[in-house]
């Protein structure tokens, strides 16, 4: 790579544009992240199906905005040879919006039952509950670097907020084995829908993790086209 010359100068204008473009996916992604974050919260008196409408919105404007790009790069916005990579750079942002939701679906899904619960298992969900949030706080950091990555000039900058976020990845993947192992060893406390819910959380969480690391490969595998 070249490090002596601003990376935004090496795309032409289409590409400039949808590469900082990929910032707004991780400004919205925080949002709906805090907004999980709530949701996850044993001690919050909120109607969670309100929050997860505020969630679903999110996601609905990242639909909008995946529309729009997905126009832009098939039109011609970008160089052909850059052009599969930027609609997997799309597609992968749009994903984290919907893993968002998803996770929000199933906390609002599972609510009525935790509502029902013994208060000996309530316990211990809002126990896991409160180490999930730990996860979804390197999320939020993650979706930061992400920012900090597509409107930064400086390549050994952004190779620093792309190794951030990789080790984050790993703080988180290193979290979801403690819990799944934490939860199959609370098995037999809790009933198998909790298990169940807590296991699909767990997984959907580590794989926001995942989806901002495959979203940063991608910028830094476009960036080294660009400065080749």
């Amino acid at each position: 790579m070249n490090f002596k010359k601003s990376v935004k100068n090496f795309f032409i204008t289409g590409e400039k544009s949808l590469f900082e473009r990929i910032g707004n996916y991780a400004q919205l992604g925080e949002q709906a992240n805090d907004h999980l974050r709530t949701m996850l919260n044993c001690q919050n008196r909120i109607d969670l199906s309100v929050v997860k409408e505020k969630i679903k919105k999110l996601e609905v404007e990242g639909d909008s905005i995946t529309f729009e790009l997905k126009n832009n790069i098939t039109s011609g916005a970008v160089n052909p040879s850059l052009t599969d990579s930027f609609l997997e750079l799309v597609d992968r942002s749009d994903d984290i919006l919907d893993t968002l939701y998803y996770i929000s679906r199933e906390i609002a899904r599972f609510s009525e039952f935790l509502s029902e619960a013994s208060s000996g298992e309530m316990e211990i969900i809002c126990q896991y509950y409160d180490k999930i949030n730990r996860a979804l706080d390197y999320n939020s950091e993650s979706l930061k670097n992400l920012q900090k990555m597509v409107s930064n000039d400086d390549v050994r900058n952004i190779i620093k907020f792309w190794s951030n976020i990789e080790r984050m990845e790993e703080e988180v993947d290193d979290i979801k084995d403690e819990l799944l192992d934490k939860l199959y060893s609370d098995s037999k406390k809790i009933s198998y829908l909790s298990f169940i819910h807590l296991s699909s959380v767990i997984h959907k969480v580590d794989d926001l993790l995942d989806q901002n690391q495959d979203i940063a490969d991608l910028l830094i595998q476009i960036i080294t086209a660009v400065t080749s």
